[in-house]
């Protein structure tokens, strides 16, 4: 007998001895068995695979996938060790080992209903969703009481889109595991993505109650709220998820973009700059990072970021589009269309580069990039956001070669698509116009005088998007007294919470002005940020006219500049646009029309009620006389002419919105009367607006 051998009925007392204390949880008292097995047989499986479980069981996962190995290379078809060892992988971080183990786990036991388990959780990871399903099914056909299997079943089910099947897998694992957190917040995340938001609050209020320590849960019930624009409970539950997990970048990233919500910009930005701090290399939070200082007028720091992370990360495709982007808005459109062909060259069918390549300037016929986009937005290869996004670019490109028989098309089909996710309630405007207008009367004013800010620094310039708005500011903002905000979202925001806390505008007139002054304060600090000395700074937020007279009750001495542009025109140029996520009416020509005669009337309304003083503008005004109508918009804000004025071209502010490229151009008549092209395809427009051509 070898001198490392020992009786065999020696070694089968020590190793029940030692798996009596390991099953016990006496796990001090079974190890110091294993191990003097081991000095007398070193390759003992059983032992090895004991102490490995021990090492896992004390956090120990090195030396315990050391052991694992061992017990699994003496006995090979021991399946339980192939488990054991798969279980330690995945806590190490190596998956594709774990994956390895557990596939041969389950060739050597092929009812091991865990193993199954285990190995589909391995092979979602590895993006073997077809696979992972499979072992999932298998797990569940094994043993169909298992709860976490049925929850890892649903949840893979949910990546694949399998929504009904998912929610009644998901809803049975509820029933066998009651008092698992899992089921119920992956249930919220589903029917919150169905848009069944009461169902999915229960589920995720549920997940929480039952895991209040648990942050996923915590974070994704606060994301719900989010999109619910409950913004207050939201920052509740937020913070509640960081306060488990400070340093999470996710975390961190989405209380700063709800922060950004409440008006609570500091903090936000601070949150920002920590998750983009906590994530290096992450392009998606930094470049949300970035977007918030160009929200906040601070292009410099915001070109900084961008700048330094792609020091970090040259290769980034995203923040290299970024950047691109950002050179639009800063007029350096050769540098942009250089960076947009650079991407284009490396990955010729990125949506995102054509689209920026197309928004930075004139395309002509000859350009290889026209019939590329045409394949691009044809193909079926690209989500549906991507299709939108070139028929738009397709349709401007024929737009710019004077093709617009050819260019309608396409802004049809864009339109026609983004229009199907849009949610325009033609009646639900039309009581929102009557209830402002019933709300915001003389008498409304009149009983708070004096509420209002002193200040004279706001110039609030609105209308209808694409009515000149940034033309105007551009020209205003050439004055050295004058300080561009470009779109600053106060307003929105402030109206929204006082929809959530009262409910606007009915019970505005109960609202005290205690509650209004806080407000005041913020866009004050708001406008310093953007320029701390000039007499004037710009807000040019379109949507700002259906909010003048909260805008008045805030701001009296705010001057108004009312930019208005020959009707069809302007309902034209918004059908010819993406707005991404705003603007709902705006993809539908009849919806644009509707919209837009009910603004007018909200407009006539403001006239005759609030106490600011308001200009009409006109784009065409404009177009036919820069320096008289100049001179009309500075007089109205109360400062002197200045020769600038007559070269707002020159003017080199970054601007963000859709009129980038026109804006640094000289004025011309182009835009005058354009719709006369399109006269053809506009009927239900010239309908809506009761124009017979």
């Amino acid at each position: 007998m070898s001198q490392h051998s020992a009786p065999a009925a020696t070694l089968s007392q020590a190793l029940r001895q030692a798996q009596t204390h390991h099953a016990a949880g006496r796990l001090q008292a079974a190890e110091q068995i294993y191990r003097q097995i081991l000095k007398t047989n070193p390759r003992q499986a059983q032992a090895l695979a004991g102490l490995g479980v021990i090492a896992a069981q004390t956090g120990n996962l090195p030396p315990a996938r050391d052991l694992l190995r061992k017990a699994v290379a003496a006995a090979p078809g021991d399946a339980d060790s192939l488990v054991n060892l798969g279980k330690v992988e995945i806590g190490l971080g190596d998956v594709p080992a774990a994956e390895a183990a557990l596939a041969e786990a389950v060739r050597l036991a092929r009812r091991d209903a865990v193993a199954w388990n285990l190995l589909g959780w391995c092979r979602q990871r590895l993006g073997r969703l077809d696979d992972a399903l499979a072992a999932f099914r298998t797990a569940v056909r094994l043993k169909p009481e298992f709860g976490e299997a049925l929850n890892n079943l649903g949840t893979a089910l949910m990546l694949r889109g399998d929504t009904a099947e998912a929610v009644k897998i998901l809803r049975k694992c509820t029933v066998i595991a009651p008092t698992a957190a899992q089921p119920y917040m992956n249930l919220g995340i589903l029917l919150g993505s169905e848009g069944r938001t009461d169902e999915a609050l229960s589920f995720a209020r549920k997940a929480v109650e039952l895991a209040p320590k648990a942050a996923d849960a915590r974070f994704n019930l606060a994301k719900l709220l989010h999109q619910l624009d409950r913004l207050e409970e939201a920052e509740a539950e937020y913070r509640a998820a960081l306060a488990l997990q400070p340093g999470n970048a996710l975390f961190l990233n989405n209380l700063a973009l709800m922060l950004d919500g409440l008006l609570k910009t500091d903090e936000a930005l601070e949150m920002a700059e920590r998750a983009a701090a906590a994530a290096q290399g992450v392009g998606e939070i930094h470049e949300n990072l970035v977007r918030a200082y160009i929200g906040r007028g601070r292009f410099a720091e915001a070109r900084e970021r961008l700048d330094g992370f792609l020091a970090r990360m040259p290769d980034h495709a995203g923040m290299r589009l970024l950047s691109a982007d950002i050179s639009v808005r800063e007029g350096r459109f050769d540098e942009a269309r250089e960076g947009y062909l650079k991407l284009l060259a490396e990955q010729p069918d990125s949506t995102r580069a054509l689209r920026g390549y197309a928004r930075s300037g004139k395309i002509r016929l000859d350009d290889p990039l026209f019939d590329r986009m045409r394949t691009v937005a044809e193909s079926a290869t690209g989500t549906e956001d991507d299709r939108v996004d070139l028929f738009f670019a397709l349709g401007k490109a024929h737009d710019d070669v004077g093709e617009p028989d050819l260019a309608f098309p396409y802004y049809a089909r864009a339109n026609a698509l983004k229009n199907a996710t849009c949610r325009y309630d033609p009646p639900a405007w039309e009581d929102h116009v009557a209830a402002v207008i019933e709300t915001f009367t003389p008498a409304f004013f009149a009983e708070r005088a004096g509420w209002g800010s002193d200040s004279d620094r706001p110039v609030m310039i609105l209308g209808m998007p694409r009515s000149g708005t940034t033309l105007v500011e551009q020209i205003l903002s050439s004055h050295p007294d004058v300080a561009a905000g470009d779109e600053l979202p106060d307003f929105n925001l402030i109206e929204r919470m006082f929809k959530r806390r009262y409910g606007y505008p009915e019970r505005l007139p109960e609202v005290p002005a205690t509650e209004l002054a806080q407000y005041i304060d913020v866009y004050l600090e708001h406008l310093k940020r953007v320029d701390a000395t000039a007499a004037r700074v710009t807000d040019k937020l379109p949507g700002n006219s259906t909010r003048l007279g909260l805008i008045a009750l805030l701001f009296p001495k705010a001057r108004v500049l009312h930019c208005r542009r020959n009707p069809v025109d302007t309902c034209l140029s918004i059908f010819f646009q993406n707005f991404g996520g705003q603007h709902d009416y705006g993809y539908d020509l009849g919806y644009i029309g509707h919209f837009y005669r009910h603004y007018e009337r909200l407009m006539e309304h403001w006239k005759t009620v609030v106490p600011t003083p308001i200009l009409d503008v006109v784009y065409e005004d404009v177009v036919a006389d820069a320096e008289a109508q100049s001179r009309r918009m500075i007089d109205h804000v109360g400062l002197p002419w200045h020769e600038a004025m007559a070269r707002h071209t020159e003017n080199k502010r970054t601007v963000s919105t859709a009129s980038v490229w026109q804006v640094r151009q000289p004025i011309y008549k182009g835009s005058v009367e354009r719709w006369r092209k399109y006269e053809a395809h506009i009927g239900p427009l010239l309908d809506a607006l009761g124009i017979t051509p």
